[in-house]
Order: structure tokens, then C-alpha cells, then sequence
């Protein structure tokens, strides 16, 4: 199907990018860290800002991460205690169906702040940067939610109409 290697090639492209901004996030976050409380506590001088840089690298960590786990099936799953394997595969659509629908209102709402910011021209009050530039982490990070519980959508309905490729999937 045309949508499932549409998916599969951005699963396959964006990895090696979202593994980079997870390491990349993670050593800023530890570093703006290790040199906040070492400035605080050993000059008695706190670094002006570094609780904005620690947010904002958080929020693409944890978003970023977020479609990571969920691009390798780490998310947190529902199982149903149904005996026959067919009510068992019926059933197993409706978690990622109910996931893929919270995650489309979320992905609206955090359009719709995203538009603010850019609309409101929002900056950060501290260290004067656009605030979009945060904001869209959570849109970035929704988006490729979205797209791999389409992906689990699709392999669930799959596997129900073709019972013998389970073990394939």
C-alpha cells in the first residue's frame, strides 16, 4: 500500500535526525545544568537564562522522544483479556485509533500556538528568541505521532485481514 511506504520512508529518514536532536538536547540539558548549579554554588554568580535554555531543550527532548518511542513501538499499549485471537485483533485497532484521534486534537491546538506565536510574534523574556522556535518542538513531535499510529493503524488491519502475515509484522 502506497500510505504504508509513504510512512515507512519518513520512519526510516527521520531516526537517524531525531536520535540526533535526543542526544543533542540530552548534553545541553546536562551541561546547562552541571554549569548552573557549579556557577551558583561555587562562584555564588547564577548563569543568567540557562533555566530558559534547560526548558527549551525539555520540550524537544520530551516531544522528540516522544515520537521516537512511538516510531519503535515503545508507547504505552493497551491489551484486551479476550480469549478468541479474532476479537483479540479487532479490539487491538482501537487502542491506536483512540491515541491517533487525541493526538490529532493535540496536533491542532498546538498549531493553533504555534500560530500565535508567530502571529503575537512571542519572545522569550529572558533571553529575547522567538518563542516559536520552542512552541514548534511540540508540533514537530505531534506530527510524527500522528503518523506512526497510522502506521500501527495500518499494520493492526493488516494483520486482520491477512491472519498468516502476523509473524511478518
Amino acid at each position: 500500500m502506497w500510505l504504508r511506504r509513504i510512512i515507512s520512508i519518513i520512519g526510516k529518514g527521520s531516526t537517524g535526525i531525531m536520535k540526533g536532536v535526543i542526544i543533542a538536547t540530552s548534553l545541553v540539558i546536562a551541561f546547562s545544568v552541571f554549569f548552573e548549579v557549579f556557577f551558583r554554588y561555587v562562584f555564588s554568580r547564577p548563569i543568567w537564562g540557562a533555566e530558559e535554555v534547560d526548558i527549551s531543550a525539555m520540550l524537544w527532548l520530551w516531544f522528540i522522544a516522544f515520537a521516537y518511542a512511538t516510531y519503535r513501538r515503545f508507547h504505552v499499549g493497551s491489551t484486551f483479556p479476550i480469549r478468541k485471537r479474532l476479537a483479540q485483533r479487532i479490539f487491538s485497532i482501537f487502542s491506536p485509533c483512540f491515541c491517533l484521534i487525541v493526538t490529532l486534537i493535540s496536533c491542532y491546538f498546538a498549531y493553533q500556538y504555534c500560530a500565535f506565536s508567530i502571529a503575537q510574534n512571542l519572545t522569550n523574556p529572558v533571553l529575547g528568541f522567538p518563542m516559536i522556535y520552542v512552541n514548534v518542538a511540540v508540533l514537530i513531535g505531534l506530527a510524527m505521532v500522528a503518523i506512526y499510529f497510522i502506521r500501527d493503524i495500518l499494520t493492526r488491519v493488516s494483520v486482520l485481514r491477512h491472519p498468516g502475515k502476523e509473524a511478518q509484522q
